[in-house]
């Protein structure tokens, strides 16, 4: 049963840190568990050199000499974080801990960036989502189906997961709204200050398109919230 009307535990201020050390936790060890899904199965192929290349504020992604066919290891990316996310928010999900919140939105996240990278499929040559299209011969649009579905699933289970934290019908729209945007988005503007200090040569547009989504999401989250659960 959720409680439609419980307490607001937190003020802004800690809901923002909240969201924001959650939010930052789930993308940089997503974003590896991903590349390592790509890792695995490249390495079970053999016949690879392969190296992963980590950074917090820079992209995250494996490197492989020759580039392989499609195939498989284009879809280990997706099943690594969303198989491993699901399996800790599952895990953690009865918890009222505080420190487990990251584990609980681990999966639902997974699902929203996953599902989203799989809509845009048809719209990103050379996606693993058209490379594996091809590998099984169908449509790369059957790909951006399941995109939308995955990313509806994890919409609604993060609109749940906020409750927790008193993010719910308990504020109003606008309010969760704004709360959602700054506590997911100050991770990239931190990323900005970084690339301009220590890489400003560095490619900005990843972080302009990350930043982007993140207030897509935040809006289509707390509008499926106030659909299903108000």
């Amino acid at each position: 049963m959720i409680e439609k009307n419980g307490p607001k535990e937190f003020g802004h201020p800690t809901l923002i840190l909240i969201l924001l050390v959650s939010f930052a936790s789930v993308f940089n060890v997503g974003n590896l568990i991903h590349e390592l899904g790509h890792l695995v199965f490249l390495s079970v192929h053999g016949g690879y050199s392969t190296e992963l290349v980590f950074h917090p504020f820079l992209p995250t992604h494996v490197t492989s000499n020759p580039v392989p066919p499609p195939g498989w290891s284009d879809m280990g990316g997706w099943l690594f974080n969303i198989g491993f996310g699901s399996l800790a928010t599952f895990l953690t999900w009865r918890s009222s801990k505080m420190y487990v919140f990251p584990l609980q939105i681990w999966g639902p996240l997974a699902l929203i960036v996953e599902g989203f990278n799989i809509l845009l499929s048809p719209l990103s040559p050379g996606s693993d989502g058209e490379r594996f299209a091809i590998f099984l011969h169908i449509s790369v649009l059957i790909f951006s189906v399941i995109g939308l579905f995955l990313m509806i699933v994890g919409l609604v289970l993060y609109g749940l997961a906020l409750q927790k934290l008193g993010i719910g019908n308990n504020r109003s729209f606008l309010n969760r709204v704004m709360i959602l945007i700054l506590g997911n988005s100050l991770y990239f503007f931190m990323a900005y200050v970084f690339l301009i200090l220590f890489a400003p040569s560095a490619d900005f547009n990843r972080i302009n398109v990350n930043l982007i989504a993140v207030v897509l999401v935040s809006i289509l989250t707390i509008i499926t919230q106030k659909l299903i659960y108000d």
